[in-house]
C-alpha cells in the first residue's frame, strides 16, 4: 500500500509519499499537486486509486485521471461543503462523475449523493467502516481503575463523556450548558475531549465551564488519545453524548456502545439508523440544553436498569453490524470489483 498525503504520518506496512505543496490555502494546494500526483502514480503503478474526502483528495484523485478510481465520502464533504460554495458543489459533482465506485458509510449520505449531487446509484456501495471489536469491548478493569485514580474520580460518581472533537459542528457548548443544569441536581463528572479540534474552541468551552461554576465537576483532556486510551475512557464512561449538526456515521458513538456506555445522540437520520430512542440509547430533538439535561438526569436515575437492558443490545448490534472485520471484507470486495472492471 502506498499513501499520498499532505500529512506526514507513518503507518506500519505503508509507503508514505508526502506531497510537497507549500501553499497554505488547502483548496489551492490540491489543484497544484495534480502534476506531482500524476508523476507518483506513473512511478508506483498501483492497481487501484482510492481517494478519501471528495472535496480534497477526492478532487485530486479525479483530476489525476487514474483508473480504476474509488472515491470514499466521509460526510462533511457531501453534507456541508457543497452548501458553502458553488465551487465545492462543482468539485463533488465532478468527483462522483469521474469515480468508478463511490463508498459511503450510511444510506443517508448515499441518498444525498444521488438526489442532490447527481451520483449514479449503481456506483455507490454503502457500508460502515466499522470498529475493532477485539479492542473496543467491555472490560479493562485494571486500566479503568488506574485512569480513575489518575483523574482522582471517586468510585460511584457518574461519568458523562463528550467524545467528539472541539469544533463548532459538535456543539460542545450545549453539552456544557446541560452539564451546569445536571450538576444543580446530581453529582457527576463531565469529561470533554479536544481530540483533533480547535484550540480556540477548547478555550471557549473552558471559559464557559468556569463562568457557569462547573470547573470542579469538569475534566478537559487536551492531548490526542490513541485507540487504546479511548477504549479505557469509553469503559470508564456511563453515558456518551454526541450531538453534532451533521454526521456521516457516528463511529465514535459505536465505540462507546461497544464499551458499555449509554449513548445520547442528535436527531439525525444517520443516528436513527443505529439508535432507537428509549431502546438502545436516546435521541436529542433539536439542540436544547434543557432537554439534554433532562435526558442525562433520567438516565442517571435509572442507570442500573438501563445498563442491564441497553448494554447487551448494543454489544450485540455492534458485533453483528459494525465489526471492522466484516467491513474490511466488504472493502476488499469493492477493490476486486474495481480491478475486474478494468480487465
Amino acid at each position: 500500500m502506498h499513501l499520498l498525503s499532505f500529512e506526514k504520518r507513518n503507518f506500519k506496512g505503508v509507503t508514505l509519499h508526502p506531497l510537497t505543496s507549500k501553499i497554505f490555502n488547502s483548496k489551492l494546494r490540491y489543484l497544484l499537486a495534480v502534476k506531482e500526483v500524476k508523476n507518483l502514480l506513473k512511478e508506483i503503478k498501483p492497481d487501484i486509486l482510492n481517494a478519501h474526502y471528495l472535496t480534497g483528495y477526492g478532487l485530486l484523485g479525479a483530476l489525476s485521471g487514474f483508473k480504476p478510481f474509488i472515491a470514499s465520502a466521509w460526510g462533511s464533504d457531501v453534507l456541508i461543503a457543497p452548501k458553502k460554495s458553488v465551487l465545492s458543489k462543482w468539485a463533488v459533482k465532478y468527483v462522483v462523475q469521474k469515480a468508478d465506485i463511490i463508498t459511503t458509510e450510511s444510506k443517508m449520505v448515499a441518498d444525498v449523493l444521488i438526489q442532490n449531487l447527481r451520483a449514479d446509484p449503481h456506483k455507490i456501495r454503502t457500508f460502515p467502516w466499522g470498529i475493532n471489536c477485539d479492542l473496543f469491548k467491555v472490560g479493562y478493569e485494571g486500566g479503568v481503575e488506574r485512569l480513575r485514580e489518575r483523574l482522582k474520580i471517586n468510585k460511584g460518581l457518574p461519568i458523562i463523556l463528550s467524545n467528539r472533537s472541539m469544533r463548532p459542528l459538535y456543539r460542545i457548548d450545549i453539552i456544557v450548558d446541560a452539564a451546569a443544569k445536571v450538576l444543580q441536581q446530581k453529582k457527576a463528572l463531565f469529561i470533554f475531549l479536544k481530540g483533533d479540534g480547535l484550540v480556540k474552541c477548547e478555550r471557549a468551552v473552558k471559559l464557559k465551564a468556569k463562568r457557569l461554576g462547573i470547573e470542579e465537576s469538569s475534566c478537559f483532556i487536551s492531548e490526542f488519545l490513541n485507540q487504546k486510551e479511548m477504549v479505557i475512557l469509553a469503559n470508564l464512561a456511563d453515558i456518551i453524548v454526541s450531538i453534532p449538526n451533521s454526521d456521516a456515521f457516528p463511529i465514535s458513538v459505536a465505540e462507546g456502545m461497544a464499551c458499555g456506555a449509554i449513548p445520547i445522540v442528535s436527531d439525525l437520520e444517520v443516528n436513527r439508523e443505529i439508535i432507537k430512542d428509549g431502546e438502545n440509547g436516546f435521541v436529542l430533538p433539536g439542540g436544547d440544553s434543557v432537554i439534554l439535561a433532562e435526558k442525562i438526569l433520567y438516565i442517571l436515575e435509572k442507570m442500573v436498569e438501563f445498563k442491564e437492558k441497553i448494554i447487551p443490545l448494543n454489544i450485540d448490534y455492534v458485533q453483528k453490524n459494525l465489526n471492522w472485520r466484516d467491513s474490511t471484507k466488504k472493502m476488499e470486495a469493492v477493490y476486486k470489483e474495481a480491478i475486474k472492471r478494468m480487465i
